[in-house]
């Protein structure tokens, strides 16, 4: 029987289980299928980017011997599609915070999630009980980010771990703030307060606190057999927690250490190395890709030696052209365009539409967010202009870097953290003025923020993101913005400066992403973005 091996795709492939069985499946696969039937003790599953994780992790569920079997999910669209395709009785896909949630309902029944507009949110509420009278509403708005973040995020809540969070989530002291007498220290026990009275019972409850909720108060069970946590790189280390605690038995923690993109938001970048020394765990991996061709694979081996390609896999092709100019007039229906930050995705997606080229920036989320921004600066300052309003967002973008260049000089934030704050801020300043080009009113900013960001079906138009937002997807052909993947640096006593890739384990993780989601063409975008009406008036 020839060999058949199933390639990682983002949509779920269905099968008999007797069509399964009679598959001959690759040798990296087997021996997992055989730990999931027969092995006992823990399990790590180190997967690669396209090597069929989905696939392989759903089959050995289908044949393993447990009762009772979770699948921790990273969110419900994905948790949907993985039980949609397990067969196994038993066993059952969810978030951890669906999880938590059936927890948090069996110890109080009344609880219910908040909803948005009605009456003070959750985090306010209880930022407003701590705060004293009249604080400003910047001190207001930092205590409940804060307490909120660490509830999702901490297992341990003290001074000591929220600092660092508040850091990773810029979450920062105004200087206005400073003026007034406040500290960083002051900061986290506010949010500290906070998190202890959220311990109290409510019957209104948050995100945040199904997970929170069932750790501190210790309602979790150990209900499952065999506990699988998908994505595990990408879970912070509440949401691992919560997974271990209702384990009975055997662990399986999936992953890839390389794919690690959200380190600021609370993500356990070592979870697999960690988990493995602390259950015991053998480990297998997932190698071989089966979505990406041999010259992109040999690629991104320079980043992760390991990465094999398919021995049927197709050559492929990495190339380079001239410029932004050769590659809008090149990009197709289905591409995938990336960059490492917003800002230069919206030009090119704005020029992509002028043309009549369907396209969309991904990340309806992102629109909500510059939305929220804007609508909070545009009250704060009176904006009633859009000039007014991108000065009030420029002065915005300016505290923050005054800001953080004082907490540097005072010994109380490392410079590299307070390089990734400014560079935050700055990212969502460049983004807004780029929205705002040829626009005459703050409504029709807020309209272009609805209708430019979308998570819609990325086969019908040219989809431009940041590699954050690719991930877990791929495309025939995937165009990247080289310049947003690296940095200018000094070179010489006359000041003249040369590009290099940025550095760092997470920047080579987003370059490894970036690169392996393309299954047969990539092609590097190199020069300058800024100006993209010259380049190609100037293009041959």
């Amino acid at each position: 029987m020839a060999r058949v091996v199933l390639r990682g795709t983002t949509r779920p492939e269905t099968a008999s289980s007797e069509e399964d069985m009679e598959r001959t499946w690759s040798d990296e696969q087997n021996p997992i299928f055989g730990w999931f039937a027969t092995g006992a003790g823990n399990l790590v599953i180190r997967a690669r980017a396209g090597t069929g994780k989905t696939t392989t992790v759903v089959e050995g569920i289908n044949r393993a011997h447990d009762g009772r079997i979770l699948l921790a999910a990273f969110n419900k669209v994905i948790a949907d599609e993985l039980q949609s395709r397990i067969r196994k009785p038993g066993a059952e896909a969810k978030t951890l915070h669906a999880l938590g949630f059936q927890f948090l309902r069996q110890a109080w029944p009344k609880a219910k999630v908040e909803r948005k507009g009605e009456g003070i949110s959750r985090k306010y509420g209880l930022a407003d009980r701590v705060l004293p009278a009249r604080a400003p509403q910047s001190l207001r708005r930092a205590v409940a980010d804060l307490h909120t973040a660490g509830r999702d995020q901490l297992v341990n809540h003290t001074v000591a771990t929220l600092l660092p969070l508040a850091f990773k989530q810029d979450i920062v002291l105004t200087g206005e703030l400073e003026d007034l007498g406040y500290t960083e220290d002051d900061l986290a026990g506010f949010a500290l307060s906070c998190i202890e009275l959220a311990a109290e019972r409510t019957e209104v409850i948050d995100f945040a606190d199904m997970i929170f909720l069932p750790l501190r108060h210790k309602w979790t069970q150990r209900r499952y057999d065999l506990v699988v946590i998908d994505e595990c790189q990408d879970m912070n280390l509440a949401q691992i927690a919560l997974a271990q605690s209702v384990a009975r038995d055997r662990i399986v923690v999936v992953g890839d250490d390389r794919q690690c993109l959200y380190s600021w938001r609370g993500a356990d970048a070592d979870s697999l190395d960690r988990l493995k020394k602390l259950l015991k765990a053998q480990e297998l991996g997932l190698k071989t890709t089966f979505r990406c061709p041999k010259t992109v694979v040999a690629l991104a081996a320079q980043l992760v030696p390991d990465f094999v390609a398919a021995p049927a896999a197709p050559e492929g092709v990495v190339r380079r052209v001239n410029g932004v100019a050769d590659a809008l007039s090149a990009v197709g229906i289905g591409d995938f365009i990336l960059s490492r930050t917003n800002a230069p995705l919206v030009p090119l997606c704005l020029t992509l539409l002028k043309r009549g080229v369907p396209a969309r920036v991904r990340g309806r989320d992102i629109a909500a967010g510059l939305t929220a921004l804007c609508k909070r600066l545009e009250t704060k300052s009176g904006a009633r202009e859009l000039p007014e309003l991108l000065t009030a967002l420029s002065v915005w973008c300016h505290d923050i870097f005054t800001a953080t260049t004082r907490k540097v000089e005072a010994g109380k934030l490392e410079e590299e953290q307070a390089t990734e704050l400014i560079s935050d801020a700055q990212q969502r300043l460049d983004t807004i003025v780029a929205l705002a080009d040829g626009l005459a009113s703050i409504r029709e900013l807020y309209s272009r923020f609805d209708t430019l960001f979308s998570d819609s079906n990325p086969v019908s138009q040219v989809t431009l993101s940041t590699v954050h937002r690719a991930k877990g997807l791929e495309a025939d052909r995937v165009w990247l913005l080289e310049s947003t993947f690296r940095r200018k640096v000094p070179c010489g006593l006359d000041g003249a400066s040369e590009t290099r890739w940025r550095e760092g384990d997470e920047e080579q993780n987003i370059r490894y992403v970036a690169i392996t989601r393309a299954k047969r063409e990539l092609v590097w975008v190199p020069g300058d973005l800024g100006d993209i009406e010259q380049q190609e008036d100037s293009a041959p």
